[in-house]
């Protein structure tokens, strides 16, 4: 949109940002559970979880995909990616273990009342 894709001198920027998206598309397909947190009242644990997700498994991935294996931006973004995917692996046990409080198992519903 803000680079002419034909010009040479934009040919490095636009092959960078065509494998970004890439990453990109990962990023949607792993994230999603804080919304059905957020929807339970559950936001301190995901808050946590989120924090050890970002700065303990992604910004140190990124780093070292970025710097010392060479990969540059694409390495950032896998360790963005990495943590993402925990976090989000993190949000569905909890997503797991707090529905299974709010919704009891079929032997132990009440019975239907009839009309």
């Amino acid at each position: 949109m803000y680079l002419h894709l034909d010009d040479p001198a934009n040919a490095a920027t636009v092959a960078l940002a065509s494998s970004l998206l890439g990453v990109a598309a990962i990023f949607q397909i792993v994230d999603g559970g804080s919304g059905c947190l957020r929807g339970l009242k559950d936001t301190r644990i995901p808050m946590m979880a989120a924090a050890f997700g970002y700065w303990v498994i992604g910004f140190p991935t990124g780093y070292m995909l970025a710097f010392h294996f060479g990969l540059g931006a694409r390495g950032l973004w896998w360790g963005l990616a990495a943590g993402l995917a925990s976090v989000a692996l993190l949000m569905t046990l909890r997503f797991h273990k707090l529905s299974l409080r709010r919704v009891p198992a079929a032997a132990d519903a009440p019975p239907a009342a009839s009309v």
